[in-house]
């Protein structure tokens, strides 16, 4: 994410970068936007599924998947080899 630019997300979107700068005061505040709607994407639905198992073990089960898959994502999303950050 940190190659990310503001024309490349203007582009993506079909739009100018005045435009994305119009309802983002700049890039981070777009990243951190993103970012948060993804994750409520991704809780929402998980609740979702689980509503929809009947047994605690299945649930749990479920419940176990998507933490390690979460986890999983961000480890590659954010270059954490071994849990550890990578600052550079």
């Amino acid at each position: 994410m940190a190659a990310t630019r503001i024309a490349d997300v203007a582009s993506r979107a079909g739009t100018s970068p005045p435009a994305v700068l119009y309802w983002f005061e700049d890039r981070d505040e777009l990243i951190n936007e993103a970012l948060g709607f993804s994750e409520d994407r991704f809780y929402d639905s998980v609740t979702v599924r689980l509503s929809e198992l009947g047994s605690p073990g299945k649930r749990l089960r479920l419940s176990i998947s998507f933490v390690n898959a979460q986890t999983q994502m961000s480890r590659n999303d954010h270059h954490l080899p071994n849990g550890k950050l990578d600052s550079g």
